[in-house]
């Protein structure tokens, strides 16, 4: 059964309660299509994963090993969702596919990209700041 399935089918209490049983669900999971062409594009301006927590203290340490697996080095923050403005300095920039909370990261004094394609992604982080080419050339190929 899908996910979508699921918590149509159990509601989303019932869902959340079932991935916090799952051993290391985020540690596993790959990264989702073109991720390495958005981090190379913008390694150079050093970028730190600010990524939301579900209700619970399960998921925090999974998604820090997912993010040493697959961006060694890189900083992260987990925090719930709602509370990503906190890590908010004016002019930063919020890559993300949730628009839920992106009127909290603009009132914060931020930049928020909506994430919906790697091409539509890079296009509008380059309108902010220089993106390395090589990897900005093959996001934008890839994404097309």
């Amino acid at each position: 059964m899908s996910a979508e399935s699921f918590m149509k089918r159990y509601g989303p209490g019932k869902f959340w309660q079932r991935l916090a049983t799952a051993p290391d669900f985020y540690a596993r999971l790959p990264p989702l299509p073109g991720a390495m062409d958005l981090f190379e594009a913008v390694r150079h301006l050093d970028p730190i994963i600010l990524t939301g927590l579900p209700r619970g203290t399960w998921a925090a340490g999974q998604k820090v090993r997912w993010a040493a697996q697959h961006f060694p080095g890189t900083r992260i923050i987990t925090c719930m969702a709602v509370d990503k403005r906190d890590h908010c300095h004016p002019g930063d920039v919020l890559v993300d596919d949730t628009l839920k909370h992106r009127h909290l990261w603009e009132a914060a004094g931020g930049i928020f990209v909506h994430h919906r394609n790697v091409a539509d992604t890079l296009e509008e982080l380059a309108r902010h700041f220089p993106l390395a080419e090589a990897a900005a050339g093959r996001g934008a190929s890839a994404g097309a």
